[in-house]
């Protein structure tokens, strides 16, 4: 949770775990209930790869929308880059080590965790540019241009960040 922020999660099965703090419960495939230029800037963490790709397109052109002119959107999601160097990240990365093999890595990002899609930070990029956004950066852990977002450590060792800014 993060102070000041109006903070959001997904839950198909909300009504019946009852104990989340979010302060909304959407569902990020369906169109949100705001208006346009809404969001002063937006922090998406391990999220996108918990929907289709076709979802990740209507969830960015949705939140395009409903961002203003200069906001910046971050998002944050597990790299498949990092998991196709398993080989070497895992003599310098002590979490990619949980893994004894290439396979097994890349079938805990495929298929653990409810994950329905995979990305870098290319493939990330063109969609953000194909949307509309511009100024889209490869970031780094806790290297934003927006002060108050702020990472998880939990998933530096394998994500990707980037950001981007609806042109005013």
């Amino acid at each position: 949770m993060l102070e000041g922020f109006v903070n959001a999660d997904f839950y198909r099965l909300h009504h019946v775990l009852k104990s989340n703090s979010a302060d909304w419960m959407i569902d990020l495939t369906k169109p949100l209930r705001c208006d346009n230029n809404y969001w002063d800037g937006v922090l998406i963490e391990h999220t996108n790869e918990h929907i289709l790709y076709s979802e990740n397109y209507d969830l960015l052109k949705e939140l395009y929308r409903t961002m203003k002119p200069g906001a910046v959107i971050r998002i944050v999601a597990p790299d498949l880059n990092k998991y196709l160097s398993w080989e070497t990240l895992r003599t310098s990365e002590p979490k990619m080590a949980r893994y004894n093999s290439l396979p097994e890595a890349i079938s805990n990002l495929t298929q653990n965790h409810l994950h329905l899609s995979v990305w870098n930070f290319e493939l990330m990029a063109e969609l953000l540019e194909e949307i509309g956004f511009s100024h889209v950066k490869n970031q780094e852990f806790e290297c934003s241009q927006v002060a108050e977002f702020s990472d998880s450590p939990n998933h530096e060792w394998q994500s990707f960040y980037i950001e981007a800014t609806k042109p005013i």
